[in-house]
C-alpha cells in the first residue's frame, strides 16, 4: 500500500489527501466545527436543562425509584422483587412515552 501514512492515504484517496487529513485532535475537532475541550480534556456537562412538566417530572422521579429498588434487588439476589421493579420501570417507560404524545 505505502510505507509511510502520506502514501499509503495516497494510494487510497488519490494524491493529496495526506496533506488534507487533520494531524491532530484539535485539528480534527476543528475540522468539523466543534470547539476543542479545555484543558486537561474535562468536559463540562451542558447547563441548561429542558423544562419538566409536574406529570413529566413525577413520571422520571417513579422511574429512577423503580430502577433504584431494581438493582437494589439485584445486588441482594431477589431476583423476583427484580423482575416486578423492572416491569414497574417499563410501565413507567411507557407511560413517559405516551405523556410525550
Amino acid at each position: 500500500m505505502g510505507e509511510t501514512l502520506e502514501e499509503g492515504l495516497n494510494a487510497l484517496f488519490g494524491s493529496g489527501a495526506a496533506a488534507q487529513t487533520p494531524t491532530s485532535v484539535q485539528d480534527s475537532l476543528s475540522a468539523l466545527g466543534v470547539a476543542p475541550p479545555p484543558v486537561g480534556g474535562a468536559v463540562a456537562p451542558p447547563t441548561v436543562q429542558p423544562a419538566v412538566s409536574g406529570a413529566t417530572a413525577e413520571l422520571l422521579r417513579q422511574a429512577q425509584a423503580h430502577y433504584d429498588r431494581a438493582i437494589a434487588a439485584q445486588r441482594a439476589g431477589n431476583w423476583a422483587e427484580y423482575g416486578r421493579e423492572i416491569d414497574q420501570l417499563g410501565a413507567t417507560i411507557r407511560s413517559l412515552r405516551a405523556a410525550q404524545h
